[in-house]
């Protein structure tokens, strides 16, 4: 295990959690201070989950089916949108007069980082499912740990335990 992951997976939970509030209490500080913050969480939580599923991924011996690469796609697309969201609010955050072609352009963005999110989510729970049960997974398997991570800043309450106990494992 390189010096990154193993800094990034056994993050203490309590920070974890309190990371991804950061954006909601900072709310009201200056629009360009509040963009560099949710890009930092993004990052940071990039960060956390490819430690998290690259550890688990070593010990997949029983799915073949699913791919790191279509991961890493996924986690490098949104970390790079987001950074772009983010210079683009800290910049013109009092610009009302975008052209259409951005707002088309971020509108179609948004529908490819949803994509990511649900996918990423998707892969991060298939893979805590097929390496708890040791075998091929259905949605019935794995749709627990799926809602959870969609509402991550909570959910992560409830499965961060069981992800490192199955890195550790």
């Amino acid at each position: 295990m390189n010096k990154f992951t193993a800094l990034f997976y056994n993050v203490p939970l309590l920070l974890l959690s309190a990371i991804g509030f950061l954006p909601i209490i900072l709310i009201e500080v200056s629009p360009p201070i509040w963009a560099c913050i949710v890009f930092s969480v993004c990052l940071f939580y990039s960060c956390w989950l490819f430690s998290v599923v690259k550890l688990l991924f070593k010990k997949n011996k029983y799915d073949a089916t699913l791919k790191m690469k279509f991961f890493f796609v996924r986690l490098f697309f949104l970390i790079i949108y987001i950074g772009f969201l983010s210079i683009h609010f800290a910049i013109s955050y009092d610009n009302y007069d975008e052209p259409m072609w951005l707002i088309g352009l971020i509108i179609i963005g948004h529908f490819i980082m949803l994509y990511s999110f649900v996918s990423l989510i998707k892969f991060t729970s298939q893979l805590v499912s097929i390496i708890e049960l040791k075998r091929s997974v259905t949605f019935n398997d794995y749709g627990e740990y799926f809602f959870l991570l969609f509402i991550f800043p909570i959910g992560i309450w409830w499965i961060y335990q069981k992800i490192i106990l199955l890195i550790k494992a």
